[in-house]
């Protein structure tokens, strides 16, 4: 082997040393050979494979044939033309499947088609050493010159490249050749140790192809490791098989022994009708059915005559499909049949004679066809005698020649295949005798054979060979190539075309598949198959010319060449006028239907309408019923219905007038389906949810497109909303929700007050515009209004970017410094408003008690302002107004409603853990972290007992209809209203009176807050003492608490641990700068900035606390030094930037 390429499923070696080019399958099994003698293709095939396919031309055709039958033909005629192959060294296949063999022995490229005939050689070659094929051509390595040659697939020479050298496009040798997808071609030269790489050239379009169908082949598909005798197939999913001493039964691969009952010795088995195994008996001269278990079911034949059992060499055994079981008997020389009466009488008879009377020899194996013919072999006459179900004999033919040990036949689709362990062959002929094929070749790989004793073949043309030589079954899939159809005729019809053509001889199952062309330039494509010999294409147009082309495929096999092309043109139809028209009128519209006769020509239907002498199309259709819209009411139409053909011919119309009713409703209706009495004081909610909906009814026998649809309350509105549809299909109707932006003029109504809407809807109808209108009477109620059936709204309230609330809160919390603590600033902000004088007063006409229980009234709310300046309100007045001063502070609140009262609780902020302390339930355990109660209607009192008083509630109701609003969840949905700026502020309250009330109590607050906030690093130091990171967050904890010794007893513990700790000298620092002992902290700083230079925080902190010391060169030198480790600190640092980088 010196050379190899592949393409498809097939591998192509160039088999010097035999002559030859081997083809194998992808899994090394043996295929065929081409070589060494090549016959010469004859000139019209060859022009099929190699030129343009040209129109059929029957008068051509029929001038060939008297040319033919008029010359006299030769002996040298009679003789087949061939070719040798020398010496070939390498090989390529073109996508046609044409195989271009490299023949070193006369320095040729020999090119053949797929089955091996030569058809011609490439031109201008001298030394031709390795070859490639390319989607565009051929390029052929010369040995001598060390150039490259391409060709096209006309086999016409292009062009050469590269020369012997060591410069661009030279070579010290061309080892090998090979071209990748995009047409790149790599050329292996091992003397310089590279890999050149070549753009193809783009070359002019060549024609398709047609492809060179493959040689028939055999495909593996798996080895069985049985040693088997006989085989059969039960037609079903089992294959038996025998091996003198057992029976198998093998399904989907696996091997499985059927036990029988009885001593036996299985020589060959078949399978009757209804499944069961008949095994011949070797010893007892016996057929046994059996069944699946190996139970004996029969034995209704039994040779029990001494001298003929004697004689008897039983071979093989067939059931037909009647039920007559068959026995060749070698050594008595005949065939036994036995069958059976209805009521159980057995019928017997023998075989002895073939059709020309002649004794058998030696019958071995049997087979039967479809129709029940029972095929015998006669291995020492090598003849197969053929008999009828009845057992006369109806044919013998001679395989002597093709067949010299064969031991088992099966016949099936009219093939008789030879087991032949003599050749190690499996043989193949027509049940007239023709050799068609052979199968395998001796050898142990897949594919090859070794003394063959059994075969057996599937529906679908599998083979099992019992391949005894290599101790297997072997199952392989036959590859066949059928012939190209011949005779092929066309007719064309009205809107159709009949094909029909000459059935293949091949008598196994055969596709015939069509292609068609709208022009001999362009590609054919495959349009339908069929198992007859005739196809009608009823997809064409007439008047139009279409060519065919029919080929032929195998069953699991390969597609013969097409016939060449042949050209029909359909007649082109006119189609009749519809009749029996019939017209319904309705207000707006007209429907109109019809009959047609010849619907299947017809490929639409065009409707006119008359007006005076003219006539204009309003639609087409491809059914029998069209509806006519945008019609006037009351007014009479005619109407002309044509049929047009698909070949575009119109035909004659059909008339029938109609009149449309008189109108009672307009096109357009609209209904009011909902609309809600508005609340001023969520008026934002409004601009996504609408205040209702409404429902448009198109009345009319049209679409409607582009409807507009305006809502619009005067005063309160700047501008209509407005909504458009694009379709509304007739007697269909659309919802749409009326949404409303309000002004803030909305939130000056003082009392509540009717108002009119206005809905309009406007749209075109006939070309003309129309509209309508319709109005709706809803409430606005004032402000202060609130519905509790939906409790979120009461979000609206607690307004914490009012103004006065922010001057409020702001007052209150700076007299006392910076405040860390949120549960400080919290009772600051509790302790100011008791100071101030607010003071609960329960609502005497609506209390929360009675109203909030009822989602259906209407209940009155102050706004937080309106608490402050008025000094008072009910608990849910005060909920809003202590809710609005702690989120104005980033504080998160929540509202809490248990039965007949409202509370409010905020968060801490505080991390609840697993282990959380709730100071024995004085906190709320919400959302993973600690949440503080309060019980508004104390204020006045102190924060701790309006905390604890509530505490205790929260966890009684909480498990019995305890309810939260969650105020920043609900301004998603009901934002805070927009009140309008006053003059008006709440008088300050002094930091001297809440501390002289409640100051023993802020800092207890503080201290508690601590705690909880360091608790879980306390636990952890509960079980690790040691654990610098807890002390660590502890010391950070109550220095930023303002408990600065506190802090620094924690960290002194950190630096105990370990003196270099950076980050604990630097927070150590940063508690004697609180404390003003800047020179400690300054010392602490530099100590921080030596272990951690590159650190810009501690640089920063150092060049504040110089700052602090009047020492302005070492503050600029430190900050430099932060700044130049982050530049992003001159952001977060402006003031200290433009002091201490000036100068720099």
């Amino acid at each position: 082997p010196s050379g190899i390429t592949f393409i498809e499923d097939r591998v192509y070696v160039a088999d010097s040393g035999n002559r030859r080019i081997q083809i194998l399958g992808v899994n090394g099994e043996y295929i065929t050979s081409v070589g060494p003698i090549l016959t010469v293709k004859d000139e019209k095939t060859k022009k099929a494979l190699l030129e343009k396919p040209a129109p059929k031309d029957p008068n051509k055709e029929e001038l060939e044939k008297i040319k033919l039958i008029l010359r006299k033909k030769t002996p040298e005629d009679e003789k087949p033309k061939t070719v040798s192959l020398m010496n070939p060294i390498d090989v390529a296949v073109d996508p046609r499947g044409l195989i271009y063999i490299v023949d070193a022995g006369d320095d040729t490229v020999k090119i053949c088609d797929a089955s091996g005939e030569f058809i011609d050689k490439l031109t201008q070659v001298e030394s031709p050493h390795i070859i490639v094929a390319a989607k565009d051509g051929i390029y052929l390595a010369d040995q001598e010159k060390l150039s490259i040659r391409k060709y096209n697939y006309d086999m016409k020479f292009l062009y050469a490249f590269g020369s012997r050298g060591t410069g661009p496009e030279q070579f010290g040798a061309i080892d090998d050749l090979a071209v990748d997808e995009e047409g790149h071609l790599f050329v292996a030269d091992g003397k310089r140790g590279l890999i050149h790489e070549f753009f193809s050239d783009p070359e002019p379009p060549f024609h398709v192809w047609t492809k060179s169908p493959p040689p028939a082949s055999i495909r593996w598909v798996m080895d069985l490791p049985l040693k088997a005798a006989r085989i059969a197939w039960d037609q079903r999913e089992n294959l038996y098989a025998v091996d003198g001493s057992k029976v198998y039964r093998i399904r989907d691969g696996r091997i499985e022994r059927i036990p029988i009952d009885e001593k036996i010795e299985p020589v060959a088995v078949a399978v009757d009708p209804a499944g069961f195994p008949w095994v011949l008996d070797g010893a007892g001269k016996q057929a046994v059915k059996i069944d699946a278990t190996g139970a004996v079911l029969a034995k209704p034949f039994q040779l029990t005559d001494k001298a003929l059992n004697w004689l008897s060499k039983i071979r093989d055994i067939a059931v037909s499909s009647k039920g007559v079981v068959s026995v060749a008997d070698s050594g008595n020389r005949w065939i036994w049949l036995q069958t059976f009466k209805p009521d159980g009488t057995r019928l017997s008879t023998v075989i002895r004679n073939d059709k020309s009377g002649s004794m058998l020899e030696s019958p071995a194996a049997l087979s039967l066809d479809e129709a029940d013919n029972l095929y015998v072999l006669d291995n020492q006459a090598l003849r197969i005698h053929i008999y009828s179900p009845y057992g006369e004999p109806t044919g013998s033919f001679s395989i002597r020649g093709k067949s010299e040990s064969p031991v088992d036949l099966c016949v099936i689709h009219g093939e008789v295949y030879i087991a032949d362990p003599g050749r190690d062959r499996i043989q193949v002929f027509s049940t007239q005798g023709a050799f068609l094929r052979e199968i395998g070749i001796k050898g142990s790989g897949k594919g090859d054979l070794i003394n063959p004793v059994g075969i057996a073949v599937k529906e679908d043309l599998t083979l099992f060979v019992a391949d005894a030589g290599n101790s297997r079954i072997q199952v392989l899939q036959q590859v066949l190539t059928p012939g190209m159809p011949s005779e092929v005729n066309i007719t064309p019809g009205t809107r159709s075309v009949n094909i029909e053509w000459k059935k293949n001889p091949e008598s196994y199952p055969l596709d015939y598949k069509i292609y068609r062309s709208v022009s001999m330039e362009e590609p054919f494509n495959y349009i339908g198959s069929t198992r007859e010999d005739r196809f009608v294409d009823q997809n064409v147009v007439g008047g139009k010319k279409y060519f065919y082309r029919v080929s032929a495929q195998a069953a699991k096999g390969n597609e013969s060449l097409p016939t060449q092309p042949v050209a029909a043109e359909p007649a082109v139809y006119t189609p009749q006028a519809p009749k029996n028209l019939k017209a319904l009128s309705m207000e707006w519209s007209v429907e109109i239907s019809w009959e047609s006769d010849d619907r299947a020509f017809v490929a639409e239907y065009v409707i006119y309408r008359q007006a005076g002498n003219q006539r204009f199309e309003v639609g087409r259709t491809k059914e029998l019923a069209f509806r006519d819209e945008s019609l006037s009411p009351d007014t009479a139409y005619t109407y002309l219905i044509t049929a047009v053909s698909a070949d575009g011919q119109e035909g004659q119309p059909g008339t029938v007038t109609a009149k449309t009713r008189v109108a009672t409703k307009d096109p357009i209706e609209i209904v009011v389906v909902e609309m809600q009495d508005i609340l001023s004081n969520s008026y934002k909610i409004y601009e996504d949810e609408g205040v209702g909906r409404i429902r448009i009814q198109n009345n009319s026998g049209t679409f409607i497109s582009n409807l507009k649809v305006s809502f619009t309350i005067k005063e309160f509105m700047d501008f209509p909303s407005q909504t458009e549809i694009q379709n509304l299909e007739p007697g269909k109707t659309s919802d749409i929700l009326l949404k409303a932006v309000f002004n803030n003029k909305i939130l000056n109504v003082t009392e509540d007050t009717p108002v009119q809407t206005e809905i309009r809807a406007s749209y075109f109808y006939n070309n003309l515009p129309r509209e309508f209108t319709r109005t709706y009477t809803t409430n606005i109620y004032e402000k202060h209004r609130m519905m509790w059936n939906i409790p979120e709204r009461f979000a609206v309230f607690v307004t914490p970017k009012d103004p006065v609330v922010i001057d409020f809160v702001r007052a209150s919390i700076t007299s006392f410094g910076k405040t860390e603590s949120v549960i400080q600033r919290a009772a600051i902000v509790f302790h100011t408003l008791g100071a101030f004088g607010i003071t609960y007063i329960p609502d005497p006409n609506n209390p929360y008690q009675i109203t909030s229980e009822r989602t259906d009234f209407v209940d009155y709310l102050q706004f937080s302002r309106e608490t402050l300046n008025r000094k008072s309100g009910d608990c849910d007045d005060l909920v809003a107004l202590y809710a609005a001063c702690l989120e104005s502070m980033g504080i998160s609140t929540q509202v809490v409603e248990i039965p007949g009262h409202m509370l409010m609780m905020f968060s801490t902020d505080i991390e609840s853990g697993n282990n959380a302390d709730t100071m024995n339930g004085l906190f709320v355990i919400h959302q993973g972290r600690l949440w503080v109660p309060v019980e508004t209607t104390v204020v006045g009192s102190s924060f701790m007992k309006a905390w604890e008083k509530r505490s205790a509630s929260f966890y009684q109701w909480q498990k019995n209809g305890l309810e939260t609003i969650d105020m920043r969840t609900s301004w998603r949905r009901f934002k805070p209203a927009s009140l309008p700026e006053i003059g008006w502020r709440a008088q300050a309250v002094s930091q001297q009176i809440i501390e002289g009330r409640f100051g023993g109590e802020l800092v207890a607050l503080k201290n508690m807050e601590l705690k909880l906030k360091s608790k879980k690093y306390y636990d952890i130091l509960a079980i690790k003492p040691n654990d610098a990171y807890a002390l660590m967050q502890i010391g950070i904890i109550y220095g930023k608490g303002g408990s600065t010794k506190e802090a620094v007893r924690a960290l002194d513990e950190v630096l105990a641990l370990d003196p270099r700790n950076a980050a604990a000298l630097n927070n150590k620092a940063n508690a004697f700068f609180m404390e003003g002992r800047y020179e400690e902290a300054a010392r602490l700083y530099e100590k921080a900035g030596a272990l951690e230079p590159k650190d810009p925080l501690i640089w920063v902190n150092q060049a504040r606390c110089y700052q602090e010391m009047k020492d302005l060169p070492n503050a600029k030198k430190a900050f430099r030094k932060a700044f130049e480790l982050d530049r992003s600190i001159t952001v977060r640092y402006r003031l200290m930037a433009l002091e201490l980088l000036s100068g720099f």
